[in-house]
């Protein structure tokens, strides 16, 4: 269904189609739609690969169980294949201060890469993750879509609120620069808006 058939319904948006060079107008559009798509993407993956860099260099230095601690959220945020992994090799959830990181190559690296890829899904505006059932009514008042956008700012920016306190709370002195770093990002961008 596309965003005229959601917004008019199935039955005015055929009528409005049918309108000479409405169909033409549409393809224009779709083409404005792909290159914001394009760039919203785009984005996302500098994002990731930025978020990827901060990881690193903020835990340069650590001993293995601290890195693992941080980058587990204390074991709560251990993917399927990382606890697989890890039950293979006797140690639990629980108990993630025995884990070396020579002992598992490559661990580090897709541990950084899962902390990344959750602090950018909660953090970078992805309008996929406003359609709650509560938007999806709201779309169909007379704002239409342009109601995802205030919702995912909204949910972005409690977010990002959220990531800086946990980082400002962490342990490790360079992840408390970086939450410091995200509260004033987001206080900036508030009070310039």
């Amino acid at each position: 269904q596309d965003g005229m058939s959601a917004i008019l319904g199935e039955s005015m948006a055929k009528k409005v189609k049918s309108v000479p060079g409405v169909k033409t107008a549409l393809k224009g559009t779709k083409m404005a739609e792909e290159t914001y798509q394009g760039a919203d993407d785009f984005w996302k993956f500098y994002s990731y690969q930025a978020e990827q860099s901060k990881l690193k260099y903020a835990l340069e230095g650590m001993d293995d169980a601290t890195k693992i601690s941080y980058l587990t959220k204390g074991g709560k945020t251990l993917d399927p294949d990382t606890l697989s992994t890890l039950r293979r090799a006797n140690i639990s959830g629980e108990d993630l201060s025995k884990v070396r990181f020579s002992d598992f190559p490559g661990l580090y690296d897709t541990l950084i890469k899962d902390r990344a890829a959750q602090i950018v899904r909660d953090t970078v505006p992805n309008y996929n993750k406003a359609a709650s059932s509560l938007v999806s009514v709201l779309r169909r008042l007379p704002f239409g879509n342009f109601i995802v956008f205030p919702m995912e700012i909204y949910r972005t920016s409690f977010n990002i609120m959220r990531q800086a306190l946990d980082d400002m709370a962490s342990d490790i002195d360079s992840i408390k620069v970086r939450g410091r770093q995200r509260m004033f990002g987001l206080l900036g961008t508030t009070i310039a808006v």
